[in-house]
Parts: structure tokens; sequence; C-alpha cells
């Protein structure tokens, strides 16, 4: 069921759809996220404009997508890793 939300960034407020409850809640988290990211941004760099501080959040949001993605790739080869060594196993287990 589609639903029409409010979020709020910055000072800005965006009319979004959430097809579900758990995409609504993402939306929200995200949201909360952003914002506490501006703020931190905000303080830290009070001489600097919003687009910038809004390049830093877009910036470290990506820095943190790529590195759970180095990270989900290495579980992926230790996950195939242990399959391999698991049917290995099972393969040879009536020859022991």
């Amino acid at each position: 069921m589609e639903q029409k939300i409010k979020i709020k960034i910055s000072e800005r407020i965006f009319e979004l759809k959430a097809e579900s409850p758990e995409k609504e809640e993402l939306f929200r988290k995200g949201a909360a996220m952003v914002n506490a990211q501006l703020s931190a941004y905000q303080q830290k760099f009070q001489s600097k404009n919003m687009t910038d501080i809004f390049s830093l959040v877009a910036l470290n949001e990506c820095m943190t997508i790529i590195s759970l993605k180095r990270k989900q790739e290495v579980l992926e080869k230790e996950v195939r890793k242990l399959q391999e060594d698991l049917e290995g196993y099972l393969k040879n287990i009536d020859k022991i």
C-alpha cells in the first residue's frame, strides 16, 4: 500500500511516496541520519555554505557505502570458501 509521507531534511520538506511501512521507516531513519550529519558538519565547519556541507554529507555517505560493499565482498568470498570446504567434506564423508 503506497502512502504519502513528508520528510524534513535541513529546512526543506519533501513529499515522498512510501510503498510499504518498511520503506517509510527507511525514509525517516535516513532523513534523521542526514539531519544529524548536517548538524555535525554545520558545527564543525561554520564558515562553509550549505552546498559545501551537503557535499560533505554526500561524500561521507558514499564512503560508508563503499566500505560496506568491500566488507560484503570479503564476507561473500569467505562464505563461498566455506561452502566449497563443506561440499568437499560431505563428498568425501563416506570415505572416512
